[in-house]
């Protein structure tokens, strides 16, 4: 397979080289197939999917595939050495499979180690999505970055090539599990795949620069490597700033967005320019949101058309730089009717939040702890910055094997702070929704655990109304618009804002009863529902395949559809259904409502750390 195209033809040195390849690296298939770790996918034509009034997409995300990776290895070696010691050297391979807890890498991975993906993870969640998502409908798949190794080994050390390699395996795996017909001429796969820049696959990790003037390597190198992905006209606007979007489904837009130039983890780019400071030249992140509003949102709204954005870092201030945070937020509020979904991973955590520029994730609003010592989330989120671990770098959830010297452990103490920051974030907007009934709530961000077992491997489907606009008939009222607002009418509106006309200009209502936001009716994007997967390795590692109940044959099984175990009213998704769950989340004492709440934490905790024994998040 060569990803050598006519776009890249002309390039000389090293990326040339690298780019024009048939695939011939250093992890390649054959090495996969040599380490006898699984048995891979072959070349066959796509299953035939079933089309469906209501749409699915699924949603990958933090691979971290290591072809180092050994059954049988010591945690404290990253999973890449087997000790030949006498201590290990009668029945490790047994221990491993039997014992998969006590200091030795399973077949499909060491679950809260902190070592990364095997090859035979790769081929397993590859082979469950073609052989069991497929056949029931997807109509793309959303690819949120992260396929390479951690840099965990300092014997093993990552470098550019080591980096390209893993990504080439990993779109390697994607083409086979989705090919193209045998009959098609096309060189793309059977259904869109939207991949995006990870934080770890790039060297060093985290640091892309920005050179709107000159050629970049990084971002030549994936315009190379997804040139079937990316729309070829948009391939040099992303040579410059590493997005590019696609309409896999009529009137719905997914729109990549380079993450990386709005993270403050970035050492070679700065923050956005403030508002006042428009005149200074354009940086990183003004050329992303630059990007995303004129060459995505405003068309899309002129079209009506929805609009999912996907990155691999999520938006809030605990990861982005201050004022990239402020200008994106403001993004969200002016088109959010647009925007219908957002889709990120890195933090391997399962959790969402509101990008709200009012009540954001960060900003300073008044609080008071279980202990009733005033703090602020400002607080919260400067405890979080000093204590979080580096999403850069691999880290344990569990406690290590005693011998297994070198083996991080700190991050279930920082999931617990990070979990009452949460709880804090949706208690605050569900007051304020409460004070203010017309602030207009955006949609959640969706954070996704990942694949890399940092707790059980997860991957997501989601599901989204499919409506033709054109087609009266086919467009039901909106289940999540308030009916008090349906009929208010555009005096009541008018009252409304002159009685609140000093509070949160950005959120008020338009006086135009015609405009954008009273648009009661679903649209195709709208989400109505997300199915979550696990693997439970604990029990893989050892157990043969075809004694899943649920899926014979396959890692993966059914976590949970949140409609079911959050308690959402029949029929809703919505945002407004998603901010009442963090208020309900949120109540206290010890009546019914108390009560309903701590067992509702308690879930949502438990799906946090994808359902991963051994690893607690405390309740407040």
């Amino acid at each position: 397979m060569t990803f050598c195209t006519r776009r890249i033809s002309g390039l000389g040195g090293l990326l040339a080289v690298v780019a024009c390849i048939s695939l011939v690296h250093p992890y390649s298939v054959a090495h996969a197939a040599s380490l006898g770790q699984a048995s891979l996918l072959t070349d066959e034509d796509p299953i035939v999917v079933t089309k469906t009034p209501t749409g699915r997409f699924l949603h990958l995300t933090d691979i971290h595939l290591d072809p180092y990776y050994q059954e049988g290895a010591t945690l404290a070696s990253a999973c890449h050495r087997v000790e030949t010691s006498s201590r290990h050297a009668a029945g490790q391979l047994w221990a491993s499979r039997r014992k998969p807890k006590e200091g030795l890498a399973g077949k499909y991975g060491a679950p809260g180690s902190g070592c990364d993906s095997p090859i035979a993870l790769l081929n397993a969640t590859a082979n469950f999505a073609r052989d069991v998502l497929l056949p029931d409908g997807l109509d793309f798949i959303i690819w949120t970055g992260d396929n390479a190794r951690h840099d965990t080994d300092g014997s093993i050390l990552r470098t550019v090539a080591d980096i390209q390699s893993q990504n080439y395996l990993a779109v390697d795996y994607l083409l086979r599990a989705f090919p193209a017909s045998k009959t098609s001429s096309s060189r793309h796969p059977s259904i869109p795949i939207i991949p995006n820049i990870g934080n770890n696959d790039v060297w060093p990790h985290n640091d892309i620069v920005y050179t709107p003037n000159r050629r970049n390597p990084i971002l030549d190198f994936f315009a190379a490597l997804w040139d079937r992905f990316i729309p070829e006209d948009q391939i040099p606007a992303f040579r410059k700033h590493g997005c590019f979007f696609v309409e896999p489904v009529k009137d719905l837009i997914v729109a990549s967005i380079n993450t990386m130039y709005l993270s403050d983890a970035n050492r070679q780019v700065g923050d956005c320019r403030a508002v006042n400071s428009l005149q200074l030249p354009v940086i990183a992140g003004d050329a992303v949101l630059q990007w995303l509003e004129e060459h995505v949102l405003l068309p899309a709204e002129r079209e009506g058309k929805a609009v999912y954005l996907i990155g691999h870092v999520p938006p809030n201030p605990l990861n982005y730089f201050d004022v990239c945070y402020e200008s994106f937020a403001r993004l969200m509020v002016r088109y959010s009717n647009t925007i219908t979904g957002q889709f990120y991973g890195h933090m391997n955590i399962d959790h969402f939040f509101f990008p709200s520029s009012i009540i954001p994730v960060g900003k300073s609003i008044p609080y008071q702890n279980p202990d009733t010592e005033p703090v602020t989330e400002r607080a919260w989120a400067s405890l979080l910055r000093m204590t979080a671990p580096d999403f850069s770098n691999s880290v344990s959830t569990r406690d290590p094997d005693p011998t297994a010297i070198g083996v991080l452990s700190m991050i279930p103490s920082w999931i617990n702070l990070y979990y009452h920051y949460l709880l804090t974030h949706y208690k605050h907007l569900a007051h304020q929704h409460a004070r203010v009934p017309t602030t207009r709530v955006l949609q959640p961000v969706f954070v996704a655990p990942s694949v890399v077992p940092t707790f059980n491997p997860g991957i997501r489907t989601y599901t989204y109304h499919v409506v033709d606009k054109e087609d009266p008939d086919d467009r039901p009222t909106t289940s999540w618009f308030p009916s008090w607002l349906r009929s208010w009418g555009t005096r009541g509106r008018r009252a409304h804002r002159r009685r609140h006309r000093h509070r949160h200009d950005s959120h008020r209502l338009p006086l135009n009863p015609d405009d954008r936001f009273n648009d009661t009716l679903i649209r195709t994007g709208d989400l109505s529902s997300y199915t979550q997967y696990y693997a439970d390795l604990d029990r893989w590692n050892s157990d043969p395949l075809d004694t899943n109940p649920e899926f014979p044959g396959h890692i993966y099984q059914t976590s949970y559809d949140p409609a079911v175990i959050y308690g959402f009213a029949e029929g809703r998704f919505d945002r407004d259904e998603w901010m009442r769950f963090g208020g309900r989340m949120s109540v206290e004492g010890t009546g019914k409502g108390g009560r309903e709440s701590e067992r509702l934490r308690r879930v949502f905790a438990d799906q946090m750390v994808v359902q991963l024994k051994g690893v607690e998040v405390k309740d407040i």
